[in-house]
């Protein structure tokens, strides 16, 4: 005979505001990832830039053509490339906080579409993950602190994606 497991009530709202605080974190995050690839690939779109290095993929010498690969870039065609994808980003409304990190103030360039949304994603992550633990049944939790210990597993990305799907209004 399986028991009925049943959300804890007590913890309710608080997990409704984390999961309602990471969703806003998760948006912010995937835009701004978003807005830099999309500025990536149309900077390579519009320009020649060479592969600089030895690549796997291809040959010194050959043109870039996917985002992806542009770590493959010469030192100075990383800067100049960096530069007018800064710029792209800047068009399109993505603003950093080039003043927070030392390194950005001297190279605004060189900062990561991300640096800032990432750490306010993953603390939103870490809440969010703390309400869940609340409002699980008793009889879960030690089944459920495993897979939470280990954020890049499949387990803990499920846990996330049903926990951002629980209806926690009706069918209590």
């Amino acid at each position: 005979m399986e028991t009925e497991l049943k959300l804890k009530k007590t913890g309710l709202e608080q997990f409704n505001e984390a999961r309602k605080n990471y969703i806003l974190a998760l948006a912010i995050d995937e835009t701004n990832k978003q807005i830099d690839n999309d500025s990536k690939q149309e900077i390579l779109n519009e320009n020649v830039f060479l592969f600089g290095r030895e690549s796997i993929c291809q040959e010194v010498g050959q043109r870039i053509t996917k985002q992806e690969l542009s770590y493959n870039l010469s030192d100075e065609d990383f800067k100049r490339f960096s530069i007018l994808v800064d710029e792209r980003r800047k068009e399109k409304g993505l603003k950093l906080n080039y003043n927070k990190f030392e390194w950005a103030i001297k190279e605004p360039w060189n900062l990561s579409s991300d640096a800032e949304s990432r750490t306010i994603r993953e603390e939103a992550e870490k809440v969010f993950v703390k309400a869940i633990m609340d409002i699980l049944p008793d009889e879960l939790i030690e089944d459920i602190k495993p897979i939470i210990k280990k954020p890049w597993r499949e387990e803990y990305k499920k846990l996330l994606d049903i926990s951002l799907n629980l209806d926690t209004v009706g069918g209590l």
